[in-house]
């Protein structure tokens, strides 16, 4: 082999080796982002189990059919209309005895 063969050779091998060395400095600066972005996903994941979850529950919770709604409001206009009529016959009631002692006097 000669002197100049060498020298090429010598030559390639260091650029490997340069490359080589970029290469692993590359992954890993890769791996230490693809640490982080494993960090950022379990933190999101947490958030959505302990918060988002938590809360949709407590919406669940607290949500009522809206038959039930409505079969409450029936039965709270029921009692409003029972008292209702309560009040205009005690006010009939009341209107015709003022009458009376008025046409009395």
């Amino acid at each position: 082999m000669t002197d100049e063969t060498k020298e090429i050779i010598g030559a390639v091998q260091e650029m490997f080796l340069d490359m080589k060395q970029e290469m692993k400095q590359e992954i890993g600066e890769i791996r230490l982002e693809l640490a982080e972005v494993k960090q950022l996903a379990t933190k999101t994941a947490m958030t959505l189990e302990n918060e988002t979850n938590k809360n949709v529950q407590l919406l669940a919770e607290g949500y009522l059919p809206l038959t039930e709604k409505v079969d409450t409001l029936t039965e709270d206009m029921e009692i409003v209309k029972f008292n209702v009529d309560i009040i205009k016959k005690v006010v009939t009631t009341h209107s015709k005895e003022l009458d009376r002692l008025g046409k009395a006097r």
